[in-house]
């Protein structure tokens, strides 16, 4: 049964909206009836929530946004947390991050939260833009190592590829203004980075986009990302709204629950976050918006270092990048896979991984040498006039 007081308290809204309604009042006394029931109810919501928030431990938009699905993602191993939620993708870098140590990895981001040295502005008439769309590779996971003991003690020359090649750039073509930009956090999917390119890339004005995903659309999941992010309108404004609102995520909280103790049952794995299909739609989306918007696109083949640490997952990683070869060949899209930093080129590649997914420094310096030498190859940047 619904609560007497909720019945009674829509009973008196309902009440003095009829009033407003009646023919006999001046349009400004309707104008105030008709506001009161809007008033009254507004109110009540900012009561309900200063109890919840009094009462109740606080939930932050992360934790709402990733509970139950992406939780494993942003989950806190060593250091500081450099996450916080975000309607559209689940989560970001937070910005405004100075030196934070986080995983072995020491973290500084602008007011965009993204891992660049600088605020992104406007873009220039003679600035070269790249953007470096991606996952935790492409963030430069543990490239520097920041050790726990002594996190501001790290070789500062170990750096992410976009970061070598700004540098390498800059140093071939002085005066000319040079962005390589990592648009790229760990545990992204290519479902959202194509979100992400959507929303920001008419700000952006990328001259060519560089690719590279794949660990994470391949991992089991309860659920697609298409679901548990879906973009429809509805849903956006659902997870917008509930995430301002202490009541409401513990409302949602709540009802989650009952349901699935009404279930009985937990969550069960039936799959993984992107299907085959729907990651070299993805990919090929992304080139497609690239184009639309003026851009050359460069994709890269998953890298990974061998066949037998994950028995079950690397088939998966082979198989997403063989389909994303033959796609983008078929396409006529430039692909670069890097022998040396695929199952191909183990175990003399062991030195160029600092595990199984994630290329260390020398593996960096590998990627950045690689990605221009295929830039040059394929003219991707020749309206620029560089020099490479």
């Amino acid at each position: 049964m619904k609560s007497p007081i909720a019945m009674g308290l829509l009973y008196i809204i309902f009440v003095l909206y009829t009033f407003a309604m009646q023919d006999n009042l001046s349009i400004k006394k309707r104008i105030i009836f008709s506001a009161i029931p809007f008033l009254v109810f507004i109110g009540i919501l900012g009561i309900v929530e200063g109890i919840v928030r009094s009462k109740n431990p606080y939930i932050s938009s992360l934790e709402f946004f990733t509970k139950a699905n992406f939780d494993k993602k942003v989950k806190l191993e060593h250091g500081q947390q450099v996450f916080e939620g975000d309607a559209l993708l689940g989560w970001r870098l937070m910005s405004n991050l100075s030196s934070v140590h986080w995983d072995f990895t020491p973290v500084s981001t602008n007011q965009q939260g993204m891992r660049y040295a600088k605020n992104i502005g406007d873009k220039k008439g003679d600035t070269m833009r790249i953007l470096a769309l991606g996952d935790s590779v492409v963030f430069g996971y543990r490239v520097p190592v920041a050790f726990p003991a002594n996190p501001d003690s790290y070789d500062h020359s170990w750096l992410p590829f976009p970061a070598l090649m700004e540098n390498y750039v800059r140093e071939k073509n002085p005066g000319k203004n040079i962005e390589v930009i990592p648009m790229a956090v760990p545990g992204y999917s290519t479902y959202q980075g194509l979100k992400w390119l959507e929303r920001d890339i008419e700000e952006l004005k990328p001259d060519l986009v560089i690719v590279h995903f794949g660990w994470n659309d391949t991992e089991p999941h309860a659920q697609y990302d298409r679901v548990a992010l879906s973009h429809s309108w509805f849903r956006l404004a659902q997870r917008s709204l509930i995430s301002q609102s202490q009541a409401l995520i513990y409302l949602t909280k709540k009802k989650a629950e009952v349901v699935s103790d009404s279930a009985n049952t937990p969550a069960v794995v039936t799959g993984v976050r992107v299907p085959k299909e729907e990651y070299v739609e993805n990919m090929l989306a992304i080139e497609n918006l690239a184009e639309q918007h003026g851009a050359k696109t460069l994709i890269l083949g998953q890298v990974y270092r061998d066949a037998i640490t994950n028995v079950e997952q690397q088939p998966r990683i082979a198989d997403y990048r063989q389909s994303l070869a033959a796609a983008a060949h078929q396409a006529d899209i430039p692909y670069l896979e890097i022998e040396k930093l695929t199952e191909k080129g183990y175990p003399d590649n062991a030195v160029l991984f600092g595990e199984s997914i994630h290329p260390n420094h020398l593996g960096h310096q590998l990627m950045a040498q690689e990605i221009i030498e295929a830039i040059k190859r394929e003219n991707l940047l020749e309206k620029q006039e560089l020099t490479l």
